[in-house]
């Protein structure tokens, strides 16, 4: 009644088809992280076929997905983020993560070929980073039109070599950064193909890390985030939940 495939190395679009085709009374299949990394939307549209009678998980495979009803703020920004750190030089993290732009933004960065040339070369962090931190700050949820995120990404040894010794001392800094941290704006679309779905408007960095400490990917994850500064947003403490993607 239930198969887990989370430790299969292998797990494609065809074992899928073959499982839910052969096991007709499955009531829960598994393909989480890494197993299910070479899923692609024609998986997901077996998923869906499905649903209600079997219950499904396929969390971080980003593949599978695009912008959709029935996705949330933060879904759209964790597939963002795994489909950039999952690109590889294939191109093909970047356009999902382009798929998620919404039409306005899309205008402004695209076409997608022009949207990777941008990443890779202002933001490369987000694709080379070993994990993200994703914390929402303001709205996404049911009832809200627009959502703010803030996203923090590992800084690359280069980036602690070149800020080092002197140069700190006259940027004002103690230590070394430890990481990037970035607002990720978006809003819920009113009208067109992608009507009801969230989408991403603009991603922009913020330079003063240390006013968030609860994004430093040096710090813990875990336990319950600590304010800091007299700029912190404004009722941040309950609205911030943090996951590690």
């Amino acid at each position: 009644r239930e198969l887990d495939l989370r430790r299969v190395a292998c797990v494609d679009d065809q074992l899928v088809a073959w499982i839910l085709e052969n096991r007709p009374r499955l009531a829960l299949l598994d393909v989480s992280e890494s197993a299910g990394e070479r899923l692609t939307a024609r998986s997901l549209a077996l998923f869906r076929a499905m649903t209600p009678s079997l219950e499904w998980r396929a969390a971080g495979c980003w593949r599978m997905h695009s912008a959709h009803l029935s996705l949330s703020a933060r879904e759209v920004v964790a597939f963002q983020v795994l489909a950039l750190r999952g690109d590889e030089g294939s191109g093909d993290g970047v356009a999902a993560c382009f798929s998620f732009a919404s039409p306005a933004n899309r205008m402004y960065t695209g076409p997608a070929d022009r949207f990777g040339r941008m990443i890779r070369a202002s933001y490369g962090c987000m694709m080379q980073s070993r994990t993200a931190r994703i914390a929402c700050v303001a709205g996404g949820g049911d009832a809200d039109t627009t959502s703010t995120f803030l996203v923090s990404f590992e800084a690359q040894t280069a980036d602690a070599d070149v800020l080092s010794g002197s140069w700190l001392e006259v940027m004002g800094m103690e230590e070394p950064q430890t990481g990037h941290l970035f607002h990720w704006e978006l809003s819920r679309q009113r009208d067109g193909e992608y009507d009801g779905c969230w989408m991403t408007d603009g991603v922009g960095q913020i330079e003063q890390m240390h006013m968030f400490p609860f994004m430093d990917p040096a710090r813990p994850a875990d336990g319950e985030p600590v304010q800091s500064g007299e700029n912190a947003l404004p009722g941040w403490r309950e609205q911030v939940v943090l996951s590690v993607v």
